[in-house]
C-alpha cells in the first residue's frame, strides 16, 4: 500500500530517488527501503513526503482496495475537491482542467499501450 504509492508517486513526479531524499531529509537507501516495504517512515518523514507530492496522510496510508463503495465515492469527491480549490486558487477555468484531464486520459492510453 505505502510503497506502493510511494514508489508510483516519485515515477509520476519524475523523481529519482536522490532528489526524494534530499527533499525529506533521508538517505537513498531509506527511499529505496520505503519503496520496497523493508523499512516504514516514521510520522515527520511521511508528512514530508506527503508534502512533497501534494497528497494527504491519509491518502498514503489508507488502503483503498477494501473500502466500502460509499467510501470510495467520499474519497474521490475529496480529491475532486481538492483539484477545484486548488485550480481556484491558481486562476485556472473549469475549462482548462477539462482539457488537462483529456491530455491525461489520452497519455495514460498511449502508457497503457506501450506496456
Amino acid at each position: 500500500m505505502l510503497k506502493e504509492k510511494m514508489s508510483k508517486l516519485r515515477k509520476q513526479h519524475q523523481l529519482k530517488l536522490r532528489e526524494v531524499s534530499a527533499a525529506i531529509g533521508v538517505s537513498q537507501s531509506a527511499v529505496s527501503m520505503y519503496e520496497s516495504g523493508e523499512r516504514r517512515p516514521d510520522y515527520e518523514i511521511l508528512m514530508k513526503i506527503a508534502n512533497l507530492y501534494g497528497v494527504t496522510l491519509d491518502y498514503l496510508l489508507r488502503d483503498e482496495t477494501n473500502l466500502p463503495e460509499e467510501d470510495k465515492a467520499k474519497l474521490l469527491n475529496s480529491a475532486y475537491a481538492r483539484v477545484m480549490l486548488k485550480a481556484k486558487d491558481s486562476g485556472i477555468a473549469p475549462h482548462d482542467l477539462d482539457m488537462a484531464l483529456d491530455f491525461l486520459i489520452r497519455a495514460k492510453r498511449r502508457d497503457d499501450d506501450v506496456n
